[in-house]
């Protein structure tokens, strides 16, 4: 398996992500990295420039990686063991979102709304509907399917809100037939004022 690094910046990087993208670096199936700078506001214009110089390269796979993001090899060898072009096209590490309290990406449809899911058995991988694009493995069929734009944020939820553009994603993914996967064996640190869900 060949992969490629999308990594989304804004201008400022965690040290402890910069160690972790070392750390990747060293792996001999990582054949290289796609930089893009991207704060609030602007993650789903970074997050297309990324699939779309993504594509322009040959690596089937992209793992993107947001740099508030702290993780091992192990992480990323996780979802790699279960990514599969077919049965887990996309297939994303589990971490906290800075609400109080936290609440883990990742998120079913229950009663007309984007529920998190707030009960989860380690080391497995769960069919979702919703996961964030922080640390996410996607096959390169799925980019090329959902075509120039696959992060544009348009989508709202089935209570109306506007959805964040990697729930976008994962909408059109869905819609196109892709399962949406979230791997609890790999569970990231997510550096906030605190980092969440992490032992640094």
């Amino acid at each position: 398996m060949s992969v490629v690094v999308g990594v989304i910046h804004d201008h400022e990087m965690s040290s402890l992500t910069t160690r972790c993208l070392v750390e990747l670096a060293r792996r001999p199936d990582v054949s290289g990295f796609i930089f893009v700078g991207g704060g609030a506001g602007r993650l789903d214009n970074a997050r297309n420039t990324v699939a779309r110089r993504f594509l322009a390269k040959s690596s089937p796979w992209l793992l993107t990686v947001d740099t508030d993001m702290v993780f091992s090899s192990e992480d990323f060898e996780a979802l790699r063991s279960v990514a599969d072009k077919d049965t887990a096209p996309i297939v994303s590490g589990a971490y906290f979102v800075d609400e109080y309290p936290p609440r883990l990406c990742a998120a079913r449809v229950e009663d007309g709304h984007i529920r998190s899911i707030s009960e989860w058995k380690d080391d497995e991988v769960e069919d979702v509907e919703y996961v964030g694009a922080g640390f996410m493995l996607v096959h390169r069929r799925v980019l090329l399917e959902l075509g120039d734009q696959p992060y544009r944020q348009d989508i709202t939820a089935p209570d109306g809100a506007l959805v964040g553009e990697d729930y976008a994603f994962c909408t059109r993914a869905r819609l196109a037939g892709f399962p949406v996967k979230v791997h609890t064996g790999a569970f990231i640190g997510h550096v906030k004022p605190r980092v969440l869900g992490y032992d640094i």
